[in-house]
């Protein structure tokens, strides 16, 4: 399998002291140039549909999410679980058998509040016995078109290998909460890009003596049309206890044309700290990832033809570093 990367751009990493975000741009370590990378990969299995009961057009796949232990979430967006309405979502667990060395289905999850067309399994987490599944066009009152999206949590229980519902959150009108979603360390948030005509928030929790805790929702700086909360992800090291959290603690959410970052404090999030891009680009609806030590926000820069490498516009992975600063990230 080879993956293509249409331009990158790297830079270095101080460890010392406190930490904040520094864009590539600002260090004359970028690659500017287009970089084809190619990397190996064996292919050992294939998930089919069919094997799970599902025929073709019921959007298998367009989802996943993995555990360190083994567990595999395949989100079925148009999926249904038996008695519940159409295409209201589900996701398919899977198992890793270390004797086959395949993954094996082990269970599917509904919402226990399904709605038709709610997209569950749209977007999915995992972090250890910890699961959040977003259904991000949820209606509670069908047929108003009010789609205000939902969030559930799910958790492992041990002794029976089974996952069971675990709460759950419905977002504001027309908020399509759960288009994003990311878990770690005891600390669940949810895009919710759609809230006060698309200016968008982000919400999050805080696992709390075995129960999920709702915490101020992540206002968005900007307005309506930022969208802002369409992409979330999370870099939890600190300890689990709500009242402490590691410095390094952080949330990167992206809106429209920037890569915002904050600070877990002990509860809740610092203050965002704003990352324009230097150029014309749209980075609203694109995935992003963190680590301890970078962030990844693929971007669109310049017209976008539809082709990723093509002309017109391309596709470049901005990579962001932590690097020493007075405070903050």
């Amino acid at each position: 399998m080879t993956r293509t990367i249409c331009s990158t751009k790297e830079l270095r990493h101080d460890r010392r002291g406190p930490m904040r975000w520094i864009s590539a741009a600002a260090i004359a370590l970028a690659a500017t140039a287009p970089v084809h990378a190619q990397t190996d990969w064996q292919l050992t299995q294939v998930l089919d549909q069919t094997e799970v009961g599902y025929a073709s057009g019921k959007g298998f796949g367009r989802t996943v999410a993995m555990s360190s232990d083994g567990w595999l979430a395949v989100g079925v967006i148009f999926g249904e679980c038996a008695g519940g309405p159409p295409s209201s979502g589900s996701v398919e667990m899977y198992r890793f058998d270390e004797a086959l060395q395949r993954y094996v289905p082990q269970q599917r999850l509904c919402d226990r509040q399904p709605a038709a067309g709610a997209s569950f399994g749209r977007a999915i987490a995992i972090d250890g016995d910890r699961m959040i599944v977003g259904a991000p066009r949820y209606d509670p009152t069908p047929g108003d078109g009010m789609q205000a999206g939902r969030v559930v949590f799910f958790r492992l229980d041990s002794s029976t290998g089974q996952w069971s519902y675990d709460g759950g959150s419905s977002g504001s009108v027309d908020g399509l909460l759960g288009t994003s979603v990311a878990i770690e360390g005891g600390v669940a948030v949810a895009g919710e890009p759609g809230h006060q005509a698309h200016t968008g928030q982000v919400r999050s929790w805080r696992l709390f003596r075995g129960s999920w805790l709702a915490e101020n929702a992540i206002a968005s700086p900007g307005g309506p049309g930022d969208g802002f909360g369409s992409y979330v992800t999370l870099d939890i090291r600190g300890c689990r206890a709500p009242s402490c959290q590691n410095p390094l603690d952080a949330i990167g959410i992206v809106t429209a044309g920037r890569y915002m970052t904050a600070a877990r404090q002990s509860f809740g999030w610092g203050t965002l700290i704003s990352h324009a891009h230097p150029f014309d680009v749209n980075s609203a609806y694109l995935p992003t990832a963190m680590n301890e030590s970078i962030a990844l926000i693929p971007v669109i820069t310049g017209r976008f033809s539809g082709r990723q490498c093509g002309p017109g516009g391309s596709v470049a992975v901005r990579v962001y570093t932590r690097i020493a600063a007075s405070a903050g990230l």
